[in-house]
């Protein structure tokens, strides 16, 4: 999850989902797969959260959130990190997701999707 740095929850070590339920939210609209992962997750612990903002794409709900208009659910990657933002973990069981890369041997990488690859590899390997 992330927070505004001046929010509440900034100082906290990790967050349950359930906490979010008085919260105003930043969410994506409804053509991000995100928006739907996040949907379900919510319907499993009974309910949605109020969504006081709608954007189109990650970096704008990372904006709003910076500007402290609420907090989100996001991604942890590079592109987001904005000044003004706290990430916080979020506890529920369940709440991570397996994310796997396929390629195909002796396929053409180009250099975009070669520096992905060894940025995921690096990433797995830390976490080992």
């Amino acid at each position: 999850m992330v927070v505004p740095l001046t929010h509440r929850f900034a100082q906290r070590k990790d967050i349950s989902l359930m906490e979010l339920e008085s919260e105003p939210y930043v969410e994506v609209k409804h053509h991000c797969g995100l928006k739907t992962t996040l949907n379900t997750c919510f319907q499993q612990i009974g309910f949605t959260p109020t969504a006081a903002y709608e954007a189109e794409d990650l970096m704008t709900v990372a904006g709003f959130v910076a500007a402290g208009l609420g907090v989100s659910i996001l991604p942890k990657t590079n592109g987001l990190m904005l000044n003004g933002l706290v990430w916080l973990p979020i506890k529920d069981e369940g709440s991570c997701c397996d994310i796997g890369l396929v390629m195909k041997r002796g396929g053409y990488l180009t250099p975009a999707a070669k520096r992905f690859s060894d940025y995921v590899q690096v990433t797995v390997s830390d976490r080992s």
